[in-house]
């Protein structure tokens, strides 16, 4: 059995202009199951509702960075994946919206899995089933 929970928050900031602005990437993790399921963000910056090449990034749990976003932007798009079990049960969320001042996105995703014992033996203490699980949060601030 497999169940995910997925949020979008978009919390609007200070207004302020979008040229030389920076920007600022987290994705943390926790796995509250006996083994680690997995997570990744993506992103982009668009200009009008198109991706700018070479503009997004990438991060996996525990990751973290920052830049300057580029100037043309006036849009922004995110992406955070989970999974859990031996099928990689994936969801992505994504939200666009218009940066034309400051801004913060969180995502919240978390997926979690049922899985038999490995057979003996087993370097994982197993009565019956195991379970998989990841609860993600990615946040960007601009």
């Amino acid at each position: 059995m497999v169940s995910t929970v997925l949020t979008i928050m978009v919390l609007p900031a200070l207004s302020g202009p979008a040229s030389a602005a920076s920007y600022a990437s987290t994705l943390a993790c926790e796995y509250p199951g006996d083994l680690p399921g997995s997570a990744a963000a993506s992103w982009d910056w668009l200009q009008d509702e198109q991706v700018i090449a070479g503009a997004g990034g990438t991060a996996g749990c525990g990751g973290s960075g920052g830049s300057d976003r580029p100037g043309n932007a006036n849009g922004f798009t995110a992406t955070l994946t989970v999974s859990a079990g031996d099928r990689q049960h994936l969801k992505t969320v994504t939200k666009s919206f218009d940066p034309s001042g400051s801004f913060e996105v969180v995502v919240k995703a978390s997926a979690r899995e049922w899985a038999r014992c490995p057979p003996p033996p087993s370097p994982t203490p197993c009565n019956h089933h195991l379970l998989i699980a990841v609860s993600a949060t990615f946040t960007m601030t601009s």
